[in-house]
C-alpha cells in the first residue's frame, strides 16, 4: 500500500515537473521568437494525443514557410498557427 502511495506521489510530481519545464522552455525562448518578423505569439497547447506542445503564432501563411523556426524546443514539439495581425486594444 505504501509503495502505491509513493508511486502516485511520484507520478503527480513528474506531471508537475513536465508542465513546469515546458513553461520554463517557453519563457526561455519567447523573447527570441517574438523578435522574429511575422511571429505574433508564443503559447502552449496540446497535440491530438493530449501531449504538451509549444505553439508559435505567425501573422500569415507566408511566414510559416519563409522563417527558420524550430521543429522542437528541448524535445517539445513546436507547431505553427496562422493568427493574422494582432493589435493591442
Amino acid at each position: 500500500m505504501l509503495l502505491l502511495a509513493l508511486a502516485s506521489a511520484c507520478q503527480a510530481t513528474d506531471m508537475n515537473d513536465v508542465e513546469k519545464s515546458i513553461k520554463d522552455i517557453k519563457a526561455e525562448h519567447e523573447s527570441r521568437l517574438m523578435a522574429m518578423p511575422g511571429v505574433v505569439s508564443v503559447g502552449l497547447g496540446q497535440d491530438e494525443a493530449g501531449n504538451p506542445i509549444i505553439v508559435i503564432g505567425v501573422e500569415n501563411e507566408e511566414y510559416s514557410h519563409t522563417l527558420t523556426l524550430p521543429q522542437e524546443l528541448h524535445s517539445y514539439p513546436v507547431r505553427f498557427q496562422v493568427m493574422g495581425t494582432i493589435k493591442a486594444q
